[in-house]
């Protein structure tokens, strides 16, 4: 099943299919993440589809059971004072630039 996600990867072919087999692969990857502790380009080499955007989210979601992009949008929400006062005591020119760049 691996060796045909990767394939699939590589030619791009349907999304659904490359979701059908990483779901069924899950417990298979997470048991060799947590057995072998493989370095990330080796997990990259074996389960590319993993580095996808799509997948990245769905493996969060597979994992916590939350969904990734509005968890981190809603942490960014609820702590965007205390940021914005980190950045505004940033010393340099950076810190200075209120408004010109990434602060409002």
């Amino acid at each position: 099943m691996r060796v045909e996600l990767h394939l699939d990867i590589k030619q791009r072919i349907n999304r659904e299919t490359v979701r059908a087999k990483m779901e069924k692969t899950f417990a298979l990857r997470r048991q060799e993440v947590i057995r072998d502790a493989p370095m990330i380009i080796d997990v990259e080499v074996r389960w590319p589809a993993l580095f996808d955007v799509m997948e990245i989210n769905a493996e969060f979601k597979r994992v916590t059971t939350m969904p990734l992009q509005s968890r981190f949008i809603s942490q960014i929400d609820l702590n965007s004072a205390s940021l914005l006062r980190v950045f505004e005591k940033r010393s340099g020119q950076q810190g200075k630039k209120r408004g010109e760049t990434w602060l409002p």
